[in-house]
């Protein structure tokens, strides 16, 4: 599943990056609501599950090109904030979760992690500018980086 997921989401990166990458979070936040309002149900779990795993098959591939699109210069950069974040938000929901099943207890797990997905829609909604650039929109110090490899590559060897 989350292979087909992945290909599907890097299929879909170039044309509707931002639209897909807003798909796949806004649906594992409904997963998630799904796990928190009807958990007992076992139909409802497997089919969250089955949703849950598309999910998490497209995400990691769509933000990550994300990354890259701003950042078309400075690719290794983007890979290793895109890296770094990606493991701290993993260490930080694991550290959250611990405090919640600890606090709260299971019930108040998958609304937790909801809320939180539905902030990270949120974001991928606001970053149009800069976290998903058009295609035709390089930044200004891109661009003149992009000239200067060009004029030395155009350069006359000696």
């Amino acid at each position: 599943m989350s292979t087909h997921s992945s290909n599907r989401a890097g299929a879909t990166a170039d044309r509707r990056l931002r639209a897909t990458t807003v798909d796949l979070l806004a649906l594992a936040a409904a997963c998630l609501a799904v796990f928190g309002a009807v958990g007992r149900s076992t139909v409802a779990v497997v089919l969250g599950a089955v949703f849950w795993g598309v999910t998490h098959g497209g995400i990691p591939t769509l933000t990550q090109t994300a990354g890259v699109k701003a950042a078309p210069f400075d690719a290794d950069t983007a890979n290793s904030l895109w890296v770094t974040g990606w493991n701290t938000g993993m260490a930080g929901g694991s550290l959250l979760g611990g405090a919640v099943l600890d606090g709260a207890g299971t019930r108040a797990l998958p609304w937790t992690a909801s809320v939180l997905l539905a902030a990270s829609v949120l974001t991928a909604m606001l970053a149009r500018r800069n976290g998903f650039p058009s295609p035709d929109r390089i930044h200004a110090r891109d661009r003149d980086r992009a000239q200067q490899s060009s004029a030395i590559a155009a350069a006359p060897e000696r």
